[in-house]
Formats: C-alpha cells, structure tokens, sequence
C-alpha cells in the first residue's frame, strides 16, 4: 500500500472506529486522527454541546467543513458517524483540491459494523 495513502473508517456512531484506528495505526506505523477530536479541539467545545446549541443540521455543516479542512497523507482517520451524510465530505478525501487529489487516487476505506445488540 502507498505510504501516503490514508486508511479511512466510516460507520455508525458507537461501533469502534476510533478504538480500531489507533490499533490500526499502531500496526501499520501511521498517524491516527479521530475527526471527532479534530472538531472538538478546533471549536472549543464537545461534540454534545454542539448539537446540543445548534442542532443536528447545522452540526453537519460543521462537521463537513472541518474535515475539508484536513490535510492528512499516510494517516489513518476515523470519521464521525454522521459525515456518511454528507456526500461533501464523503467524496472529498480529507480536504483535498481535485489538483492535489490526482497522485491519492488510491485510499482505502473501511465500513466497520457492528450488531446493535452488542
């Protein structure tokens, strides 16, 4: 696998992403980024108190700004559960211009499940 390509983990809140990536990161010798702590740091304030003043809308936008705003080579990222709702943020890997996205074509993602009676 590319040194520069990001391992990307998507999937429902609650199932292990972040848990999984630091493991993953650990095994692989890559940088681990939780996009969830990316947020909180930038804005000051959890993630609860977010949507707790804003809504769930408005925390979305939030969201997809901020993870556009990435600019993560080699790493492994675990996403917030709700960016599968954005096709922005979905499309657009970790906050890459179409120009700097043609030599990272290649990223691999993983869609983690879990049984919700777990």
């Amino acid at each position: 696998m590319d040194a520069e390509c990001n391992i990307i983990l998507i999937g429902m809140p609650g199932v292990g992403k972040s848990t999984a990536g630091v493991l993953l990161a650990k095994a692989t010798g890559r940088s681990f980024l939780d996009t969830d702590v990316w947020i909180q740091t930038r804005e000051g304030r959890t993630l609860q108190e977010i949507l707790d003043a804003e809504g769930l809308r408005a925390f979305c936008t939030l969201e997809e700004r901020h993870i556009r705003s990435i600019d993560a080579r080699g790493c492994v990222i675990a996403t917030g559960g709700s960016v599968i709702y954005s096709a922005e943020a979905m499309g657009h890997p970790m906050g890459r211009s179409e120009k700097q996205l043609e030599p990272l074509r290649r990223i691999m993602a993983a869609w983690i499940r879990r049984p919700a009676d777990e």
